[in-house]
């Protein structure tokens, strides 16, 4: 009661060829339709190494990532992706976790065993659910991003593998799954700090309004489009980001916030209607700074806050 689903299907022309649009089946893949991507997405000569056994999450992914430059080699089980990786180590990986045989645990396992492939880059792109100790591993095994099946978006796809490619070390110089949590400061001359609503249900806008009023001072935008404007103008020491809007979704402009120098040290906290099971560990995992779920709940929105920016 109260759910929502969603089901995209590809619609074919009398032609026979299918439209462009965001379906798993999605074959197109031209220049013309797919420009390749210029400034931090470019990387000509790259090799990814895809592992992956489902056939139309394979053709999605190469039709994606060749557009873009990227040379695509594909392993269909755990087994085969350690043998390509035995001849020849590819740039960077985007591993499926259940496959047959040799999964992508196993396969995690294996490589970080190897000094020839103890650093090698990877993005998990997985159906599973993942519990509180697969994320433990994962993280615990330099994984740079965690993607779910079924919420694969280009925008999202290219800036995770972006990042995958260009790691940034740790001071042990490891590579790390995602920044260390951003602090909001106050400003100096003891103004209240600056929040960013961004939020395209009027009613959960005036609930978060009536909740922070006093506290901070506050700024409102209803899409990520003009959230990221309001941003750039308004550098606010907080961002509280709805996960799901028009146009563009929380996780999108979670990406582009973190592409801009200016804006990449704030955090970012998702309000959000998923709250099942393992969907923090998810948006955590995807680079959010704090969750809080809908109905938001004051207490918990304030310890979110306060996690964040240090406040007691």
């Amino acid at each position: 009661r109260g759910s929502c689903f969603t089901v995209r299907l590809p619609l074919f022309s009398e032609t026979g060829r299918m439209h462009e649009g965001d379906g798993l089946c999605n074959r197109s893949s031209s220049q013309a339709q797919n420009p390749p991507v210029v400034g931090p997405f470019a990387a000509k000569g790259k090799t990814i190494l895809l592992v992956e056994d489902s056939e139309p999450i394979i053709i999605q992914m190469k039709d994606m990532l060749s557009a873009q430059g990227y040379t695509i080699v594909v392993a269909r089980d755990g087994g085969e992706a350690l043998e390509i990786i035995e001849r020849q180590l590819p740039d960077g990986m985007i591993l499926d976790l259940m496959m047959p045989r040799v999964d992508g645990f196993q396969v995690l396992r294996a490589i970080r065993e190897e000094k020839k492939s103890e650093r090698l880059p990877v993005v998990i792109l997985t159906a599973k659910y993942i519990t509180r100790e697969d994320l433990a591993f994962l993280r615990h095994n330099c994984v740079h991003q965690l993607i779910q099946k079924g919420d694969i978006s280009k925008p999202r796809l290219l800036e995770a593998v972006a990042r995958m490619l260009s790691p940034e070390p740790d001071h042990d110089g490891d590579t790390v799954t995602r920044p260390q949590p951003r602090k909001a400061v106050a400003a100096q001359d003891g103004t209240l700090p600056l929040v960013l609503l961004v939020e395209d249900n009027a009613d959960n806008l005036l609930t978060l309004k009536a909740l922070l009023s006093g506290s901070y001072r506050l700024a409102e935008a209803i899409d990520g489009v003009s959230g990221l404007d309001l941003a750039r103008r308004l550098k606010p020491d907080l961002i509280l980001l709805d996960s799901t809007m028009p146009g563009q979704s929380g996780s999108e402009t979670l990406a582009a916030l973190r592409q801009d120098s200016l804006l990449s040290h704030i955090p970012v906290i998702v309000i959000t209607a998923r709250a099942m099971k393992g969907d923090r560990e998810l948006f955590l995992a995807e680079g959010f700074d704090g969750y809080v779920s809908k109905p938001v709940d004051r207490d918990m929105l304030l310890q979110a806050i306060a996690d964040c920016t240090g406040e007691r």
